[in-house]
């Protein structure tokens, strides 16, 4: 499993409010099949270009791109961020 994630302020008004915060201490916990359908995870290879598009039309200001896995995803990621990203890394080989 390798991660490559996103970081970025958001305006205040993302930020959350108390009206957003939810008490979830009365529920059973979620198997891992349901918090992959809850958050809608995905597998496969990203497009990353894809990706740092959307990011890049989205958002003002900097975003910071952590990436941990193979130099090879590492690469991809730095190709993609065409220096517009803050790409900070850590790299392992299997």
């Amino acid at each position: 499993c390798y991660l490559a994630l996103l970081v970025t302020k958001f305006p205040k008004t993302l930020a959350p409010v108390s009206d957003d915060v939810i008490d979830h201490h009365d529920k059973a916990a979620m198997s891992g099949d349901d918090a992959a359908k809850h958050f809608d995870v995905q597998s496969g290879r990203a497009d990353l270009s894809e990706i740092f598009q959307a990011v890049e039309s989205g958002v003002q200001g900097s975003v910071a791109v952590y990436v941990c896995g193979p130099k090879s995803l590492i690469r991809s990621v730095d190709e993609n961020a065409h220096g517009k990203f803050q790409v900070h890394h850590e790299d392992f080989e299997m």
